[in-house]
């Protein structure tokens, strides 16, 4: 069973969703909030230990984690 959650910006009210959150499983892969640098899509990818996330969207590596809003760059976002 997994869940789904929005990520939601209080700066500037961007909302991304819903997205599908798998049960964490201690002996799977994990879960992984990303967002591109190269063209600022937020993803989910899940991921063995060790792979390389690319880009859903334009295949770039240079991903990083979502840990800021795509829109407006603020810092204040979470997960409803």
């Amino acid at each position: 069973m997994s869940l789904t959650q929005h990520l939601l910006c209080d700066e500037c009210g961007y909302v991304w969703g819903p997205v599908g959150v798998q049960p964490w499983n201690p002996d799977g892969p994990s879960q992984h909030w990303l967002l591109c640098r190269e063209c600022n899509e937020p993803q989910v990818q899940v991921l063995d230990v060790g792979a390389v996330p690319l880009c859903a969207h334009c295949v770039s590596a240079d991903i990083g984690p979502l840990d800021h809003c795509p829109e407006c760059g603020h810092r204040d976002v979470r997960w409803i």
